[in-house]
């Protein structure tokens, strides 16, 4: 049995910033959740569905990182456009060229992990007949909810609703969403309301990150207030948000408090905005991090 096991899908990107040459490379929250949590020493899997031709290319780089890697046919390989300005790595625009066939119940055959955690990337990539079977596995789930508030119009991604919120989220335990994507799930402006509403809708534990403004955790009626950590130097947020989860779910796996696992996600995450791809730092340089930033 896996410590843990990522599903979504895994894309193949080009990332442009500013004036920068474009990058070619792997992405989607299984990509980088799971090279991340491999690097911190857990047993890892990552589910995936792509093209049967990509499945080599795709699940290789997973491997190398030592996860435990599965692929499905998806038919396609979900192929994704990351723009961002040089001056603001908090925003970024996104278009769609393919999207891998969505998730059904009969690809988690096979699947045997303590914990899952889903980074689905469009609305249409799990179905709430896919949410009830991972919930009916009996482990801790976790979801990012990322996916579920955005709509595909002509390539271009947007925000938009998830009509089956309620359904869905009764299948979480813990729920990570930006600000902005908690506007969209619950019409709340005020963030602190918005965690709430995600929390009246079953997850005993959500998370809400601001980029550069640090998160939120409501646990249990509580909240916490967790700082970013400013990288020396910022040169690539692509899957930043993933790492946070990456290190939160590492962290709260091991001790169980939620505001440590705050400061570890975010001690992640500020590691890997300082090179490119996934964070490939290990448990003691995380905790290094931690020690000199509180001294």
């Amino acid at each position: 049995m896996h410590d843990i096991c990522v599903i979504g899908h895994i894309t193949q990107e080009v990332v442009r910033i500013g004036g920068r040459p474009d990058r070619y490379m792997l992405g989607g929250a299984a990509h980088y959740a799971g090279v991340a949590l491999a690097r911190l020493g857990l047993d890892t899997a990552v589910l995936t569905k792509t093209a049967p031709a990509d499945a080599a290319s795709v699940l290789l780089p997973m491997r190398e990182a030592g996860v435990t890697a599965y692929a499905r046919d998806g038919g396609h390989t979900t192929y994704f456009e990351n723009t961002y300005p040089r001056d603001d790595l908090d925003r970024r625009t996104q278009r769609v060229v393919a999207v891998a066939d969505p998730f059904a119940p009969a690809d988690l055959e096979g699947i045997s992990a303590q914990a899952i955690h889903l980074g689905p990337l469009t609305p249409d990539e799990m179905p709430v007949s896919f949410l009830a079977a991972v919930s009916q596995l009996g482990v801790r789930v976790s979801l990012d909810v990322q996916g579920f508030v955005r709509a595909i119009n002509d390539g271009k991604i947007e925000a938009g609703p998830w009509v089956e919120a309620r359904e869905g989220l009764y299948h979480a335990d813990i729920v990570k969403a930006d600000i902005a994507e908690a506007r969209v799930l619950t019409g709340r402006r005020d963030p602190d309301d918005a965690a709430r509403a995600i929390a009246d809708m079953g997850p005993s534990e959500v998370i809400l990150t601001d980029g550069s403004a640090g998160s939120r955790i409501l646990a249990h009626g509580r909240f916490h207030q967790i700082p970013a950590y400013p990288p020396h130097p910022a040169l690539d947020p692509t899957g930043c948000g993933d790492t946070y989860m990456a290190g939160y779910l590492f962290s709260r796996g091991q001790s169980g408090d939620v505001e440590r696992a705050g400061r570890f996600g975010a001690a992640l995450a500020a590691l890997k905005l300082q090179h490119n791809g996934p964070a490939d730092a290990s448990e003691d340089e995380v905790r290094e991090l931690l020690r000199a930033l509180a001294d």
